[in-house]
């Protein structure tokens, strides 16, 4: 059985992750900063950071757990062992991108 398409489900989580991570700083420059000039207020500015931050711990949990092709256990977390790095599933020793077992 091939496993393309849970590496596609899981390619997809870690773009969303990153693009989330990647967009932060810039996204407070360009949507917080001109609100907070114009509103004469912080809030917005936290508003949008702490929306931004809430959305970035979202999509890290997302990505943390999408299951193994091969066993369906998470791939990089294991009871009290979590290893994002993993190059190998935590419970069945599957190969980070492999095509079949």
């Amino acid at each position: 059985m091939a496993y393309s398409t849970q590496w596609d489900d899981y390619r997809k989580r870690r773009k969303i992750f990153f693009l989330i991570f990647l967009s932060y700083l810039p996204g407070i420059y360009i949507l917080g900063v001109p609100l907070e000039r114009y509103l004469s207020s912080e809030i917005p500015l936290i508003v949008i950071a702490t929306a931004w931050i809430i959305a970035f711990v979202v999509a890290g949990w997302h990505m943390n757990a999408w299951r193994c092709p091969s066993c369906q256990e998470t791939f990089f977390r294991r009871r009290w062992v979590h290893n994002q790095f993993a190059r190998r599933c935590v419970h069945c020793g599957l190969e980070k991108w492999a095509d079949k077992r």
